[in-house]
């Protein structure tokens, strides 16, 4: 099968590798569409991550599947299965690692439950209870952004989010744009800063109050009166990799950015 490698930091290449054999709690997929993630792709191809992604390297961790056969311990899942977050293993004895593997032709999921209840130890299925079902009125090319929304759902989650919550979120990439939809779902005001208007205007209605942009700084005017103050401003080159701005507040505000530091109101 074909797989896109990671050789060495700014390289990206095509290379064939064996396919992969699944175990008896694995199932063997063959992936149909994956996503390019701004971020951890971008991030493992420069080598700029913040923890050790070694190469060579199999790219991709946004990638569904479906399932073409499964181990004979498997029980959750059949032949035909729609599975998101599946990847290509490492190949040791090739030197080849893998950066979760989405971007190649096929890839080994996981049946976790299975796993738990015959009580294998925590270490042997943790990793795979990443790969769940996708619904069937779903359609497989628009799946990878389920995997966007679980992520930023998940997130926004620990970080406490509840009703009555006013939040900022920087950035209207496809993370911002979850974390709108995210806060409207819980109850909580939501207001969005970008560096352009026509993503955020031209998507699914979302209950935004207000965008923040080079052109318009007029805008910030509204933030200003909910005691929101912009102290500095830092304009984001690429989308979803940089914040915006920073900010101070002298009301309770939560910041969520779509950036990998994670920057906080302050």
């Amino acid at each position: 099968m074909k797989a896109a490698i990671v050789l060495r930091p700014g390289e990206l290449a095509v290379r064939d590798l064996p396919m992969p054999v699944p175990g008896p709690y694995q199932m063997l997929c063959r992936i149909r569409y994956g996503a390019s993630c701004t971020a951890t792709d971008q991030h493992i191809l420069d080598q700029t991550i913040p923890f050790p992604v070694p190469l060579p390297t199999i790219l991709g961790h946004e990638s569904v599947a479906e399932v073409v056969e499964v181990g004979k311990k498997v029980r959750h899942f059949k032949v035909g299965d729609r599975i998101a977050r599946v990847g290509a293993p490492a190949y040791p004895a090739l030197g080849i690692h893998s950066g979760w593997g989405g971007f190649a032709e096929y890839g080994l999921a996981g049946d976790a439950l299975a796993m738990q209840r015959d009580g294998l130890p925590e270490s042997e299925w943790k990793n795979a209870r990443v790969n769940r079902l996708i619904p069937e009125d779903i359609d497989l090319k628009s799946a990878p952004m389920m995997i966007t929304w679980r992520e930023t759902l998940s997130y926004i989650t620990r970080m406490g989010m509840r009703p009555g919550r006013r939040v900022l979120i920087i950035g209207t990439g496809g993370n911002g744009l979850s974390f709108i939809r995210h806060a409207a779902n819980m109850g909580a005001p939501a207001w969005a800063a970008a560096a352009g208007k026509i993503r955020l205007f031209s998507a699914a209605p979302t209950p935004f109050s207000a965008t923040v942009t080079p052109a318009f700084r007029r805008n910030w005017n509204p933030f200003r009166k909910k005691g929101l103050t912009l102290s500095s401003t830092r304009w984001a080159t690429r989308a979803a990799s940089t914040p915006i701005f920073r900010c101070s507040a002298r009301r309770r505000w939560w910041a969520f950015t779509a950036s990998r530091d994670k920057s906080k109101c302050r």
